[in-house]
């Protein structure tokens, strides 16, 4: 069993609140003027050192990258995450669903 990371999780919504122009939970990645813009599942692979254009299934990575579990049916634990059309406030009420609350930052 992989143990779930819910460090990665909050490192995303912090990085969807710090640059929500760079946020397009329609697309796994996106160029735009502003930048590269990223679904939640974009951003937990580039926020983990993989770079675009992404060789391999970017909801599998980010599945892998997150330690989401599969069910018995084969679906993700988590696959609501990669919605599209989850807003801000369902990507925070799914992260602390699935992953708890934020974990302490350590020194």
């Amino acid at each position: 069993m992989t143990a779930p990371n819910a460090e990665l999780a909050w490192r995303v919504l912090d990085q969807i609140d710090a640059h929500p122009e760079l946020w397009n939970q329609m697309k796994w990645t996106q160029e735009t003027d502003c930048g590269t813009a990223a679904c939640f599942a974009g951003w937990a692979c580039l926020l983990s050192g993989d770079k675009e254009p992404f060789a391999f299934s970017v909801s599998r990575r980010a599945v892998e990258l997150l330690g989401i579990e599969y069910d018995e049916s084969g679906e993700t634990d988590g696959h609501e995450l990669f919605e599209g059309t989850n807003d801000r406030i369902a990507l925070g009420w799914l992260v602390a669903e699935y992953f708890g609350p934020r974990p302490a930052v350590t020194s």
